[in-house]
């Protein structure tokens, strides 16, 4: 496709890491298959020479987050929702911005480990600054 000079291109990343051509079943859930194959694309940062230039440390603060709520918690979804519309036209709030914000959907956390939780509770402290901080 011959794109005019001076054109404005805007990569659409979910479309991008949505592509069956490069990733087998791309609507399942399956964060193992970068396991499998870590050399498989990942677009959300943008590619080539305009990619994020923190994505490497935007990657280690999303696992050690996402690792700590899913070995501490179960993450439920609420069971007056209907099914999660991801698609990233109709399960947006706003299908024309460049800016994609999903839909408000309902989830609760059940503590794996209760007594572990109600420990870190008890240690909690509130600082000066009215924020918990874990000793």
């Amino acid at each position: 496709m011959l794109i005019p000079e001076g054109s404005t291109v805007f990569l659409n990343a979910w479309a991008c890491n949505m592509d069956p051509d490069v990733f087998e079943n791309p609507h399942e859930f399956a964060p193992e298959r970068f396991m499998a194959n870590p050399d498989l694309p990942i677009f959300t940062y943008g590619v080539g020479t305009r990619m994020c230039a923190g994505y490497v440390l935007g990657n280690r603060e999303l696992y050690i987050v996402f690792l700590r709520l899913i070995s501490s918690f179960q993450i439920m979804p609420d069971t007056k929702e209907k099914k999660l519309d991801y698609d990233p036209v109709t399960g947006v709030t706003d299908p024309t911005s460049l800016v994609s914000y999903p839909k408000r959907f309902g989830s609760y956390f059940v503590a794996r480990d209760d007594k572990k939780l109600q420990g870190w509770l008890a240690k909690a402290v509130i600082d000066e600054n009215k924020v918990n901080v874990l000793h």
